[in-house]
């Protein structure tokens, strides 16, 4: 129950965090026409307009992807038959208007990064890109917010929104995971097969493979630690 409860709260924050950042973002920023956002085509990243648009579709692809995910969980659901089409279906939807990171709606995954409707937020309130990009933070949005607010500490409050999507995210990102790994360790795909196809007795899941992708996702985030040139 507390998992469940759990999960459903992570949502309505995913959802909540991009409420109020737009309507933030909207109230308190400069804004750019419409002509900008929907028609203008600005090229500087030195490859030509065809590739340049080609890699722009990767930001708002975001929101239409990783729904397979469902599939992971499907042998967890109650009814699968009915739920692992819902869940796909409502991760479609909700990834489509809202910004966040893939979350748990019940047990079953949504990701739900970079919606349509938050995209266009932003280029509204885009008016100074270089800036933005230019910001010492290393997050364009955190200066956005800053620019929009002139406040240090809204900005910290708006920022800290994120954080937990994004924590909720990699929480999702885990558990999924895991449970490809343990399907993959079952049919005997991946070295040590006898070992990662353990489930747990009582706690009913695969506890070796969430460790190992914890132990990754950690190891894999030490590089920001490192130089600047891992990413």
């Amino acid at each position: 129950v507390l998992v469940t409860l759990g999960n459903i709260l992570k949502v309505y924050w995913s959802v909540l965090g991009v409420l109020v950042i737009s309507i933030v973002l909207l109230v308190k920023a400069d804004k750019n026409d419409a002509e900008f956002v929907f028609t203008s085509f600005r090229n500087e990243t030195g490859w030509s307009d065809g590739v340049s648009w080609i890699l722009g579709l990767l930001q708002s692809a975001l929101s239409l992807i990783a729904f397979d995910v469902v599939l992971h969980m499907a042998e967890e659901m109650p009814d699968p038959a009915r739920d692992s089409p819902r869940a796909m279906i409502y991760a479609i939807l909700v990834g489509g208007v809202s910004q966040s990171r893939p979350v748990h709606v019940g047990g079953l995954p949504a990701d739900c990064h970079r919606g349509s409707a938050f995209i266009i937020v932003i280029l509204f309130c885009l008016t100074d890109p270089e800036t933005i990009l230019a910001t010492t933070t290393g997050m364009p949005i955190i200066e956005m917010v800053l620019q929009a607010t002139k406040s240090r500490s809204a900005a910290t409050i708006l920022s800290f929104m994120l954080s937990i999507c994004f924590v909720n995210g990699c929480n999702a990102s885990i558990t999924s995971a895991s449970r490809l790994l343990f399907a993959m360790a079952r049919d005997r795909g991946i070295v040590f097969h006898d070992y990662f196809s353990h489930i747990q007795h009582g706690l009913n899941v695969p506890v070796r493979t969430i460790v190992l992708c914890y132990g990754f996702n950690v190891c894999f985030g030490l590089l920001y630690l490192g130089p600047t040139v891992a990413f």
